[in-house]
């Protein structure tokens, strides 16, 4: 095996370093990476805002595909096996290693670069739209941000679920994109606000069953007012930024009875990821399997070009998930 390596934050920026994998400890893998998916949090973990969990050296990079090079200390897996799996920490690196029940087993229709993009995104649209939003078939969903990773996986999995999703996006191109998705709707946040909740209390007289927010401060009183009688609100992400003028719309708040959650999966213990992903491994993964749902990938990098990924992404150019490669 040529000398591992991993990417560790110094000063605001990521710098190569060789690195020896510790000795692997009973349910553990070591997995040789192939992709590296990135992802918001990457970028306020190399600015210092948002350091790995407990026990985690400052190397970021939350999912990855790869080839299992160690499964001795587990019965899960074999040396040789195509997985993709999740990490809290320290996916920047030409090895991880992860515990056994944080992977699956890539779908033999997707290349490693697509398999990279699916574990963060998956797991984050099925926790918040299954499990904390509790989505019934026939249900509308407004997904913001749905053309990027999360959003665009979301769309195919309320879909796949049986409901019906309204998209909102940035420019006309990513409209096209999210439609093709399996969105009924897609709509440009650029639009005039009032416009927009105009045209989507015509679309969908009753209102927003879940509301995927990634967005966060600015879009209070739109989702208060599009929102269904008992509608659930997902927090799942903090784009917007927050104005002295605009207060929380509390009376319709009370009025229509909403329920906001706000989730993190980063922080969530190994049992809990274990049992989420053990279930969607039974109920959604077939789909990728079967070409259903497929993972969109924006483009391909090496991971030494990580400033250019960043970049990327804080422009909000990307079209679902930017790929590293060590």
């Amino acid at each position: 095996m040529a000398q591992p390596f991993r990417y560790v934050v110094q000063s605001g920026r990521l710098v190569g370093q060789a690195w020896t994998p510790p000795p692997l400890r009973p349910g553990q893998v070591l997995v040789e990476v192939r992709g590296i998916g990135v992802n918001r949090a990457d970028l306020l973990q190399v600015k210092g805002l948002y350091p790995p969990p407990a026990g985690y050296d400052d190397v970021p990079g939350l999912e990855f595909s790869g080839r299992v090079v160690d499964a001795a200390r587990t019965n899960r897996w074999r040396t040789g096996d195509r997985v993709m799996g999740l990490v809290a920490a320290g996916a920047y690196a030409s090895h991880v290693v992860v515990d056994e029940r944080h992977l699956w087993a890539v779908p033999s229709l997707l290349r490693d670069t697509e398999a990279a993009a699916v574990p963060e995104a998956l797991t984050t649209a099925y926790l918040n739209l299954v499990w904390r939003g509790k989505l019934r078939p026939s249900e509308w969903v407004l997904v913001h941000s749905a053309a990027g990773g999360i959003g665009s996986t979301a769309v195919q999995l309320i879909r796949l679920l049986g409901g019906r999703s309204v998209g909102m996006v940035g420019s006309d191109h990513k409209a096209q994109v999210v439609q093709k998705l399996g969105a009924h709707h897609v709509f440009n946040r650029k639009e005039d606000r009032r416009q927009l909740q105009k045209r989507l209390g015509t679309l969908v007289p009753n209102g927003m069953s879940l509301i995927l927010d990634t967005v966060g401060p600015g879009w209070e009183a739109f989702h208060a007012a599009v929102s269904a009688p008992g509608g659930r609100w997902l927090l799942i992400g903090l784009l917007g930024r927050l104005s002295e003028s605009e207060t929380f719309p509390w009376g319709r708040f009370l009025q229509k009875e909403l329920v906001m959650k706000a989730s993190r999966l980063r922080n969530k213990p190994p049992e809990f990821k274990a049992s989420l992903m053990a279930e969607i491994a039974d109920t959604v993964l077939p789909a990728y399997s079967e070409g259903w749902m497929r993972p969109v990938v924006d483009s391909v990098l090496p991971l030494d070009q990580w400033t250019t990924a960043f970049e990327k992404l804080k422009k909000g150019d990307v079209i679902g998930k930017i790929v590293l490669q060590p």
